[in-house]
């Protein structure tokens, strides 16, 4: 999740943005499975770093915080490349 309070944060964005404004709430993950260059990017930082975090990332649904829900109108596009 995003690293500050949606309940906060998302109606302050809302009030800030003009008549039929927008917000982007992107994500991009490291899919070391889907892309061979990732896949090996990823064995490296393995190497010297094997307790990292981040790795083994795999494609999934993302799970929204219920204050983007309620504040706004989510329209979820799915790119899978």
């Amino acid at each position: 999740m995003l690293p500050f309070n949606h309940e906060i944060v998302m109606p302050k964005f809302y009030r800030m943005l003009k008549k039929e404004g927008k917000i982007l709430v992107l994500y991009m993950a490291w899919l070391p499975f889907e892309d061979k260059i990732a896949g090996a990017s990823e064995k490296l930082v393995l190497k010297y770093s094997p307790n990292w975090s981040g790795a083994g990332e795999t494609i999934h649904q993302i799970a929204y915080p219920i204050a983007i829900k309620k504040t706004l109108n989510l329209y979820i596009t799915k790119n899978l490349l």
